[in-house]
């Protein structure tokens, strides 16, 4: 028996890299998975088998992040871990200035990024659960 046995994870940027070898690891270890991408090719190629809930989405945004809680709550009621390991921050090509919509990203990502999905999913009280 693992200590990760019967857990409730969300991997976030786990379709590939760090992220999916993390998803695959816990839910080899026992852990029930839930591990997210952007898009659903990436998840696709990531051959993610039955262990794994592959689940596209953009935690970037708050309305990916809310709908990645309602996901969260409705498949596994609770959780017991949060991986928060997508990828953030943009590209904007030297020679030219960032567009708005590159801007206000890149804002963004200096507010909030990574808190959106953390900030979604700790309990009201600011308990943790540990593995």
């Amino acid at each position: 028996m693992s200590r990760y046995d019967g857990k409730h994870v969300v991997v976030t940027g786990g379709g590939s890299g760090i992220g999916l070898a993390t998803a695959r690891l816990l839910a080899g270890a026992g852990a029930r998975v839930i591990s997210t991408g952007r898009t659903q090719a990436t998840l696709d190629a990531a051959g993610l088998d039955g262990t794994v809930t592959a689940v596209r989405n953009d935690s970037g945004w708050m309305a990916g992040v809310e709908a990645l809680a309602g996901r969260v709550a409705d498949g596994f009621g609770t959780l017991d871990a949060l991986v928060v390991n997508a990828a953030i921050g943009g590209f904007v090509p030297f020679g030219r200035l960032g567009r708005p919509d590159e801007a206000a990203r890149a804002i963004a990502f200096l507010a909030f990024d990574a808190t959106f999905t953390t900030g979604a999913e700790l309990p009201v009280d600011g308990g943790l659960s540990q593995l």
